[in-house]
């Protein structure tokens, strides 16, 4: 449906390319339409193509359940367990947040105006943010991880 939209919107942006001395309208627009579904179908082919060529390349099983999978789930939530003995309250409450997967700064901001009252509430996030991961970035370096394999 999203393509005869597309269509539909294209013909209106450019109603020039339109000539009535080659075809009806309703024949111009329903061309239109099967090339841009043969084009997604093309489209589609290619990208399911490309995955099953990627997955035939891969050793490792495309499932998350491998035990590679499960030893690096339980290490990781070792490793948060840990920092977070290091961490203030504030940037555990943070912690908690991103590990849910958080990204609303209102989240964050309840947090912070709960010790106190903060000015800039954005600023103050951003600042307790970039603290906490600059934690668990000297964190993972101790422990020989990668900081960007823990997030």
């Amino acid at each position: 449906m999203s393509a005869v939209h597309n269509v539909l919107s294209e013909t209106c942006l450019h109603h020039d390319r339109y000539n009535p001395g080659q075809a009806q309208f309703t024949t111009y627009v329903i061309d239109l339409i099967m090339k841009r579904m043969a084009t997604l179908q093309r489209r589609q082919f290619l990208r399911i193509h490309h995955e099953e060529n990627i997955s035939e390349k891969s050793p490792e099983p495309m499932y998350n359940d491998s035990e590679d999978a499960i030893v690096r789930r339980i290490d990781r939530r070792a490793f948060f367990q840990d920092a977070r003995q290091h961490l203030s309250e504030t940037e555990a409450a943070f912690l908690d947040l991103m590990l849910e997967g958080e990204i609303h700064l209102e989240r964050f901001g309840e947090i912070l105006t709960r010790s106190d009252t903060v000015e800039d509430v954005a600023r103050e996030v951003n600042r307790v943010k970039a603290r906490l991961k600059y934690k668990l970035r000297q964190a993972a370096q101790v422990r020989g991880l990668r900081f960007e394999d823990l997030i």
